[in-house]
Parts: structure tokens; C-alpha cells; sequence
């Protein structure tokens, strides 16, 4: 019965995220057409910050929506989440003003944004909490309709945008309109009583979670920030046409990834909630999946080696056609990472938060030792950074993979 709801479940997300990426594939042919790669460089680089710090989220906060067994701390643990989402938007605003005085180059390149920065963090961030209360209920439509309606928006108001020539960038402003929308949406289903918000209470939580908002928030954010590098150093050593370049496959050619990845691992995280809550064995269950998952990965790595660059230059224009040889080389490092992701949120159930966060330290310092290393005492060209990059992607998510069998065989042991 069990098995029925978690695929059950999955199909619902599955369906509301191909959807939702569908959209975005649609409409990105013409956004190439519209945009130059250096427009979509600025807009990648502009992702990749407010993704680094919603990577903090509400310093993990949120998956105490799922995990908590009583019913009658929801509407506390609500009220302290978007209490600390507020919190973290602050920070990430103050962060990003330090940096713009220490002339930190990528900052420099969207300074006329922080503002937008700040505010698309926090609304992400409260979309999150929406999120994650639709996945408590699961209330899988919702969780949906939240997702479609922020890409729909995305995509309608930066059409809209080049065609009345705005000013500014029209693909970075559709990012926080598409937030907007999400969050009007969540607001009307997620309805809780305001009461006074009381520092104590929440400074005790935070304590009793440490596990969650000292090293999972952080480690979340150090792997984050890791996930971002190659956006950053391409800004600093490389021209904004090749970012631009990049941009396209890691926003485009790897939601196929993003999709499945979320998808499954939202179902995951739901379905080994259960079964830990019941006391139950996952060994056998992780490891199928894993295996399953690898599976999938053969035939788009095939795809991407053999027919990348005719497909990007008829669907997205000549212009484009580097964009190709990128995806070639980095296809096998992200279908692991793919498989990765995914068995991510099995740390939670089983409380692995802590082992996971001094891994996502390691391979963050390792991740960006030797990349800076290559970039700066080596004599390097495009397609030897790449090539770096997904020697990287494939040696650290191997290890990432490895460790959570390894866990989840531990964790059988202990019950």
C-alpha cells in the first residue's frame, strides 16, 4: 500500500514538474532569439547569488513542517520559519553591500540589483514554506501549482519585457514577478493564526535543531555555493559570452535533471519519512533506487554525446552552438551528480545532516582549491576548465553516493 502512495505520489509531481519544464523549454528558444548570450549572463550570474542564499532557506527550519510528528506545533514552527526567512533576506542583503564595497567582480557586474536580489530571496524563501507545507498534507497539486504558476509568470513578463525595451534586464525582474505570484498563491491556501513572535522561543529552537540550522543550513549553503563556482570563476576569468554559453545548458539541458531529481527526491523524502517514523528497514529500498536511478541516466548521456550540437542549433540558432560541445563534456558528471541529488534527502529521515555537512565542506574546499589552482597557475583553455568541471562533478558525487549506502546499511543495523 505504501509503495502505491509513494508512486502515486510521484506521478503527481512528475506531471506538475514536466509541466512546468515544458513551459520553460517551450518558450526558451525565443528568449535566445530576444537575448544575447550576454544578456543570459548576466541573468545566470544573477540566479546563481540568490540561489547561494536561499540555499539557507530558513536555516532548515522548513523540513520541520514534514518531519514533525505533532500536529500541534505546525502553526509555531510556521511562524518561526518566516521569521528566520526575514532574517536570512537581510543578511543576504547586507552580505551583498560588503561585497559590492570590497569591489567583488561578480557583484560589480549586477550591482543595479541587489535590491531585487534581497527581495527575490525572501520571497523564495517563503515559497519554500509553502512548499513544504503542501508536502506535509500532501497536498502535491498545490505543491504544483505553485511551481507553474512562478515559471509561467517568469516566462509571460520577460516576453513582455523585450518587446516594450525596459531599461533593465527583463529576465532577472520576471524571476522575482514569477516569486510574487507563488507566493499570493501560498498565502491563500496557507492560513495560520499571527501571534506574537516571541525572540526566546525561537532562540530555544534553534538550539533544540541544531543539527539542522548549525550544520545542515550551512552545509547547504557551503554545497550551494560549490553548485555556483563554475558561474562565478567563468564571470571573473572568462568573457561573458562564454558564461552566456554555460548559462543556457545548466538552465536549459539540465532541467531534465532538475525534473526527475526533484521530483523522485520529494517523493523520497516523504516516503522514508514514513518508513523511519514506522520503524522500518530502507537499506533495500535506497539501494534499488539507486540503481534505478542510474539507469536512467544512459540514455540521455547517449543523447547529449551524439546529438547536442545539431539540436541546439536548430531549436536555439547558430549562434548558440557552443553551448554544445559544453553539454558534451559535462553530460556524465551531472547525470551522477543527477543520481546524487536525489539520494540527498535521505540524510533527513535518518538524521544524517551531520556527515552530510562535513561533506559538503570537503567537497566545496577540494571543488574550488583545485579549480582556482588550474585557473591561475596553469595556462588553460575553455574546454580544459570544462573538462575539469566534470572530473570534479563525477569523483565527488561518487563519494556522496557511496557514503549514503553506507549510512542507510548502518542505519538497518541500529533498528
Amino acid at each position: 500500500m505504501q509503495i502505491k502512495i509513494f508512486f502515486k505520489n510521484i506521478k503527481t509531481i512528475l506531471t506538475g514538474s514536466v509541466f512546468e519544464k515544458f513551459l520553460l523549454i517551450l518558450f526558451t528558444p525565443a528568449l535566445t532569439r530576444f537575448y544575447t548570450p550576454e544578456f543570459f549572463a548576466i541573468f545566470s550570474l544573477f540566479s546563481s547569488i540568490v540561489s547561494v542564499f536561499c540555499s539557507l532557506t530558513c536555516l532548515k527550519f522548513e523540513n520541520l513542517i514534514v518531519i514533525t510528528k505533532e500536529e500541534n506545533k505546525i502553526p509555531e514552527i510556521l511562524k518561526t520559519t518566516f521569521f528566520v526567512a526575514i532574517f536570512i533576506s537581510l543578511l543576504a542583503y547586507l552580505s551583498l553591500n560588503i561585497l559590492y564595497q570590497v569591489n567583488f567582480e561578480p557583484i560589480l557586474k549586477i550591482k543595479e540589483y541587489i535590491l531585487i536580489i534581497f527581495l527575490t530571496v525572501l520571497l523564495s524563501n517563503t515559497s519554500q514554506i509553502f512548499n513544504h507545507y503542501f508536502i506535509r498534507y500532501s497536498q502535491f497539486s498545490r505543491f504544483n501549482y505553485i511551481k507553474i504558476l512562478n515559471t509561467s509568470s517568469f516566462i509571460l513578463f520577460s516576453i513582455i519585457g523585450y518587446y516594450l525595451n525596459f531599461s533593465f534586464n527583463s529576465l532577472i525582474v520576471g524571476y522575482l514577478i514569477g516569486f510574487v505570484f507563488s507566493n499570493i498563491f501560498g498565502i491563500y491556501y496557507v492560513r495560520f493564526k499571527v501571534s506574537k513572535i516571541e525572540i526566546s522561543n525561537i532562540l530555544n529552537q534553534l538550539q533544540k535543531n541544531k543539527d539542522l540550522t548549525v550544520f545542515d543550513s550551512i552545509g547547504s549553503f557551503i554545497h550551494n555555493f560549490s553548485s555556483e563556482i563554475p558561474v562565478f570563476l567563468l564571470s571573473i576569468y572568462f568573457s561573458n559570452q562564454i558564461l552566456g554559453f554555460y548559462a543556457l545548458v545548466i538552465k536549459v539541458f539540465l532541467l531534465p535533471i532538475s525534473i526527475l531529481s526533484r521530483t523522485i527526491g520529494t517523493a523520497n523524502y516523504k516516503y522514508l519519512t514514513d518508513l523511519t517514523h514506522n520503524n522500518q528497514k530502507i537499506f533495500s529500498y535506497v539501494l534499488k533506487l539507486t540503481i534505478s536511478l542510474f539507469s536512467l541516466t544512459i540514455i540521455p548521456i547517449i543523447c547529449c554525446y551524439y546529438f547536442a550540437e545539431p539540436f541546439i542549433i536548430f531549436v536555439f540558432g547558430k549562434d548558440w552552438s557552443y553551448s554544445a560541445k559544453i553539454l558534451q563534456i559535462l553530460s556524465t558528471g551531472y547525470a551522477l551528480k543527477f543520481v546524487a541529488l536525489t539520494l540527498f534527502e535521505t540524510a533527513y529521515p535518518i538524521k544524517l545532516i551531520k556527515t552530510l555537512s562535513i561533506w559538503k565542506f570537503v567537497s566545496t574546499l577540494i571543488f574550488l582549491t583545485v579549480c582556482l589552482s588550474y585557473l591561475n597557475f596553469y595556462e588553460f583553455d575553455n574546454f580544459g576548465f570544462f573538462h575539469l568541471l566534470n572530473s570534479l562533478e563525477l569523483i565527488i558525487n561518487f563519494f556522496l553516493i557511496a557514503m549514503i549506502l553506507y549510512k542507510a546499511k548502518k542505519y538497518d543495523e541500529r533498528i
